[in-house]
């Protein structure tokens, strides 16, 4: 999950690794980490009986959902970043269609318990980090 099946796959298609497929790379690890991070926001109190440590633990919950919203923003930087500097194709703006899943997460996310829907807010978890990736596969795709 994340970088290495983008790293990988560009290497395949393209014959040899490159330093730019780090660049493709990135995003899709963000995506993944919120994908996973943000399903450790329910367990939060089980955990702490548990003794277990997890992120959302160590930051505490507010912290935890503040981080989760940086990387949903930072995955969005990166990718405009690295178009304006030429170490992506302009046509991975299409992954910027899939801002209204992201949209809807990380504002679920801002209400205290994810206003009590919290399976909403993973289902939009889940539908942005899909479309990320699919719409900057094709971002490549379209440019190749």
């Amino acid at each position: 999950l994340g970088a290495l099946p983008v790293f990988g796959t560009a290497w395949i298609i393209s014959g040899a690794p490159a330093a730019h497929f780090i660049f493709a790379a990135v995003p899709p690890t963000l995506w993944v980490l919120n994908l996973l991070f943000l399903n450790e926001f329910p367990d939060e109190q089980p955990d702490r009986r548990g003794g277990r440590r997890t992120l959302v633990i160590e930051l505490g919950f507010h912290r935890a959902r503040q981080l989760y919203i940086g990387l949903t923003v930072l995955s969005y930087l990166w990718i405009a970043g690295c178009i304006l500097s030429s170490a992506m194709p302009p046509a991975g703006l299409l992954a910027f269609l899939s801002l209204p899943f992201a949209w809807r997460a990380v504002a679920l996310s801002r209400q205290p318990d994810f206003g009590g829907h919290f399976t909403q807010a993973q289902a939009a978890n889940v539908q942005w980090v899909l479309s990320a990736h699919l719409l900057l596969a094709l971002g490549y795709f379209f440019a190749g």
